[in-house]
């Protein structure tokens, strides 16, 4: 019995371990911004974990590249007025996601990073999607 216990969990072992270490086939989400044009490429939404981001209203006016970035998360939101100069390089939108060393429920730990300073955007417009839809 003790050789078929052993048995097993050596065959089980690699198979647990490669499917752990396996690189994930996906790539991220993200929302890219041509900032020369002020255009969006791809969706210009960005789902994740709990919530989302997604741009509205571009327009290219005196240089800049201007939206609004709205960000939610779990009903609650916050919009910003963003204008960033006209550039060669896009602003990118990610996910980013890794395993958390203490992972208690969920396993991961995910963010949002942006190749720009969002502390930059102005206003901060901000309420909730949820109690909004019951008024």
């Amino acid at each position: 019995m003790k050789k078929l216990f052993l048995f097993v969990i050596l065959l089980i072992l690699p198979i647990a371990s490669f499917a752990e270490d396996a690189p994930s086939p996906k790539t991220p989400p993200q929302v890219i911004i041509d900032l020369t044009e002020c255009k969006i490429t791809g969706s210009p939404s960005l789902p994740w974990a709990l919530g989302s981001v997604s741009i509205n209203n571009l327009e290219l006016k005196d240089g800049q590249c201007r939206f609004e970035l709205f960000s939610e998360i779990e009903g609650g939101y916050t919009i910003k007025e963003c204008a960033l100069s006209a550039s060669t390089e896009p602003a990118v939108i990610k996910e980013s996601c890794e395993k958390d060393p203490n992972p208690g429920d969920y396993g991961t730990r995910c963010d949002i990073n942006y190749s720009f300073d969002v502390s930059k955007c102005e206003g901060g417009k901000a309420g909730n999607l949820l109690q909004e839809m019951v008024k």
